[in-house]
């Protein structure tokens, strides 16, 4: 997986072969640096690539930059959602290799803030002040 964050695509390189990362571009909606964006999904499509490209509204160049006046809080925290969502979903789940050298599954719920990956918890009053503020951990549900 190949995640640039306001990437600076004003160039093309040409494309030898086939491109075997799956491409997800994260930019502003008003970075001047995002280039020509048709240009850019000709080359992934001639290089055969599986790619995604998200823009922002109204953000501009270096909008994770914190404390840069281009910083943009919901863009940032969209984009790394984003990305973790799509490493989630394309990159293998680390697994525990046993004493016996069998590979036991990782528990989903341990590296991914995706409810539909979770077993329903119970409903014990603890399990539920312990979920009582789940929307705290992501802000775009």
């Amino acid at each position: 997986v190949a995640v640039p964050f306001h990437g600076s695509f004003q160039e093309m390189p040409p494309v030898q072969g086939d491109i075997n990362s799956y491409i997800l571009v994260l930019s502003g909606g008003d970075d001047d640096a995002h280039g020509n964006q048709t240009t850019m999904e000709e080359a992934f499509d001639q290089g055969q690539a599986d790619w995604e490209i998200t823009r922002y509204a109204g953000i501009l160049h270096g909008y994770t930059k914190w404390g840069s006046d281009a910083y943009d809080l919901f863009a940032d925290a969209r984009s790394w959602e984003s990305m973790m969502t799509s490493f989630t979903e394309l990159l293998a789940v680390p697994g525990k290799v046993g004493v016996n050298g069998t590979v036991e599954e990782s528990d989903p719920c341990a590296v991914s803030r995706d409810e539909s990956l979770c077993p329903p918890e119970e409903s014990s009053p603890s399990a539920q002040s312990a979920n009582m503020d789940s929307s705290a951990y992501s802000a775009f549900g």
